[in-house]
């Protein structure tokens, strides 16, 4: 059964809601109340579903996997073998903190794809003009 939930942020005394984020419903997929259902990894990691970084896997599974024939066949595996995995990291703070670590240049090459490819290019053709040059001077 879909959770209904209301998700705000609260500021100065804690009285007063300055900024309302949401209300709705959240998918079956997102588990019990009890956190002890079938979570994602990422949501297992971050502690929330409602998590910035969750939403970028979130809307990358959107607008890239679910578009084609591959990307649904590895959501589908994805939802298959992912449960126990977030399970098992679920209930342990350094399991959390090592899959966020894990986690985050995923995170950022889908955020900032361009910049990524550039990083990995760069940490490729370097070294190569780096032994060229010293391998020319000795």
């Amino acid at each position: 059964m879909p959770h209904f939930v209301i998700w705000a942020y609260y500021s100065g005394n804690g009285l007063a809601c300055s900024h309302l984020y949401g209300i709705g419903f959240l998918p079956d997929a997102i588990g019990d109340a009890d956190g002890s259902s079938n979570c994602f990894i990422a949501t297992a990691a971050y502690g929330s579903y409602l998590h910035d970084e969750v939403k970028v896997f979130r809307d990358f599974r959107d607008n890239y996997l679910l578009t084609n024939n591959p990307g649904r066949k590895f959501v589908s595996a994805y939802y298959r073998y992912s449960p126990p995995v977030a399970d098992f990291i679920r209930d342990n703070e350094t399991r959390r903190m090592a899959t966020r670590w894990l986690l985050t240049p995923l995170v950022f090459a889908i955020k900032y794809p361009y910049m990524a490819l550039l990083i990995i290019v760069s940490g490729l053709v370097v070294p190569i003009y780096r032994q060229r040059f010293i391998t020319k001077k000795g």
